[in-house]
């Protein structure tokens, strides 16, 4: 299947700040320590066959989805942090998993090979009111991409603004 412009438009909930991009036809592990290694340094965290996108909120998710034929042109200076890490799509598919349980939230098909795929992130510090702490209007948008596999790499990082006293 030819890779498409389209943009997938999805609201979910899940759970411990995190989702899921994976290979549904590898056994990825994600309780490997190896796994978390410099995740806190990005937003995702990179293992064989999954890629985990770390988020502000801890319930609803809203974010756009494209798998696209080349790297992304969208710009940086919109968002507050954008970061990538390569896959391997053993079959030619992926899926976008909640977490914990693992429910399927977009799927795919592709050529199987090597897949970039970049987060950009956006409203990371705009808590909605009486959540506790757990929801922000945080927004993010993914593309993936064919493209030699390399290490994950942040293209712009985000601090959280300091209230004044």
């Amino acid at each position: 299947m030819t890779p498409s412009a389209q943009v997938y438009r999805l609201s979910f909930g899940t759970s411990y700040r995190q989702f899921y991009l994976v290979d549904p036809d590898f056994d990825y592990a994600i309780a490997s320590p190896d796994f978390f290694k410099g995740a806190l340094k990005r937003s995702l965290a990179v293992g064989a066959g999954v890629i985990a996108v770390y988020t502000a909120s801890y319930n609803e998710i809203r974010c756009f989805f494209q798998h696209a034929d080349s790297e992304p042109i969208l710009p940086l200076s919109p968002w507050q942090r954008v970061d990538e890490g390569s896959i391997r799509l053993t079959n030619g598919r992926y899926a976008i998993l909640d977490c914990p349980d693992s429910n399927v939230v977009h799927e795919g098909t592709c050529t199987a090979g090597d897949y970039r795929l970049r987060v950009y992130g956006a409203f990371l510090d705009q808590l909605v009111e009486n959540t506790h702490g757990d929801d922000y209007f945080d927004f993010y948008w993914l593309v993936l991409w064919p493209a030699p596999f390399s290490e994950a790499r942040r293209l712009k990082s985000y601090e959280a603004r300091k209230e004044s006293a």
